[in-house]
């Protein structure tokens, strides 16, 4: 009978029967394929509050990232057999900043500041693009912005989701190998 079940409904049974051990450590291979989102927001609660109910460690395997992204709170990303991080998911995020989007009233006065500064700003649909910078940088030039005059309305750091630290970590675009 077992069979002739859904996908979903085989991934439910067989971490139901991985549990029936009361297992310290549990190993699962994509566990919400074959999921609706129902079932994958069922799954994702389940993961999440298992080292709490069940004192066991999960460890999930899953190249669907972004879902991985709202379960875990620790990532081990292994390239071909090389552990390149290992750690707290807030940590890698951390290490991984994107651009800053700075929007200004008058672009024209902070140009000499971002020039002082040694940077070229890219334009961006809602101000310029910088390159990622240290807090205490970035603080210093939107207060040197704002002396200046330029009218700083809004400073905003890119987030790098999860793929795409993967991606850079792995040197790879797309799914392709560079280099």
């Amino acid at each position: 009978k077992v069979g002739q079940y859904s996908l979903g409904m085989k991934q439910r049974l067989g971490i139901a029967m991985a549990l029936l051990g009361s297992p310290r450590l549990l190993i699962l291979d994509e566990p919400t394929n074959g999921l609706d989102p129902a079932g994958i927001q069922e799954m994702r609660a389940l993961i999440h509050d298992m080292p709490d109910a069940c004192g066991a460690t999960v460890l999930i395997s899953s190249h669907l990232l972004g879902e991985m992204e709202q379960i875990v709170s620790q990532v081990g990303i292994i390239n071909h057999g090389q552990l390149l991080f290992e750690g707290p998911l807030t940590e890698l995020q951390r290490h991984s900043r994107g651009n800053v989007v700075l929007r200004l009233l008058a672009p024209d006065r902070g140009a000499a500041v971002l020039r002082r500064y040694g940077l070229t700003p890219q334009p961006a649909d809602n101000g310029c693009l910088l390159p990622t910078m240290e807090d205490a940088r970035l603080a210093a030039l939107v207060q040197d912005l704002a002396a200046e005059g330029a009218g700083v309305v809004g400073v905003e750091r890119q987030t790098k989701n999860l793929e795409e630290i993967f991606l850079s970590l792995t040197n790879t675009q797309t799914g392709k190998e560079v280099g």
